[in-house]
Parts: C-alpha cells; sequence; structure tokens
C-alpha cells in the first residue's frame, strides 16, 4: 500500500512539473505571437496565439489532474494510517492477554536470558 502511495505522490508531482512547463512555453509562444505582430506576419502570430491557448489549456488540465491524484494520496494515506492504528491496537491487546498468563518473575528471567545472550553474541 505504502508503494502505491508513493507513486500517486509521485505522478501528482510530475502532473505539476508538466503544468509548470506549460506555462513556460505559453510565455514563450506569446513573445512569439509579438515578434510575429511587430515584423507584420499576421498568420504566424495566429499560429503562435493558437500554441499559447493550447499550452495554457493543457497546463490548467495537468493542475486539475495533479489535484485530483493528490486527493486520492490522501486518502490512500489516511487509510495506511488507519491500518497502522488498527494493527497498533490489535498488538496491544494480544500483548496485554499474554502479559496477563506469563507470570512477570519468568518473563524478566528470560528476557534478560535473551539480552545476556545476545550481547555476548555481539562480542563474539
Amino acid at each position: 500500500m505504502e508503494k502505491h502511495l508513493f507513486n500517486l505522490k509521485f505522478a501528482a508531482k510530475e502532473l505539476q512539473r508538466n503544468s509548470k512547463k506549460c506555462d513556460k512555453e505559453e510565455k514563450a509562444e506569446k513573445a512569439k505571437v509579438k515578434q510575429a505582430i511587430q515584423k507584420g506576419n499576421v498568420e504566424a502570430a495566429r499560429i503562435h496565439g493558437e500554441n499559447a491557448i493550447r499550452q495554457k489549456h493543457q497546463s490548467i488540465n495537468f493542475l486539475r489532474m495533479s489535484a485530483r491524484v493528490d486527493a486520492v494520496a490522501s486518502r490512500v494515506q489516511t487509510a495506511v494510517t488507519m491500518n497502522q492504528v488498527r494493527t497498533a491496537g490489535q498488538w496491544q491487546e494480544s500483548s496485554g492477554q499474554w502479559s496477563r498468563t506469563v507470570p512477570w518473575p519468568d518473563l524478566s528471567a528470560s528476557l534478560d536470558g535473551a539480552l545476556l545472550r545476545g550481547a555476548t553474541m555481539l562480542a563474539q
């Protein structure tokens, strides 16, 4: 689930980058329109104007899709968090039942023995 969440966030960022790229291309097309008008080339100005409009629409569409993907990523993030909370609650319930059945002095002795064995293994 976390892998899908990462992919969704990555896709949203990529869509935002594409939107910025389209904005930059739109500005370049507007500059070309201005140059074409100054040169008196009406047909080239019209073509560049259409390109600028297309880039603007494409930028808006990228932003819209980015917002939708980001909303889905947010919902997935909520689901992942709720799953982690649910898992922690189940672990707490099972550990509570386990701690009631095991006598504390035996538990303490077994944990001390495990720590001692781990320390000796690390020392070797």
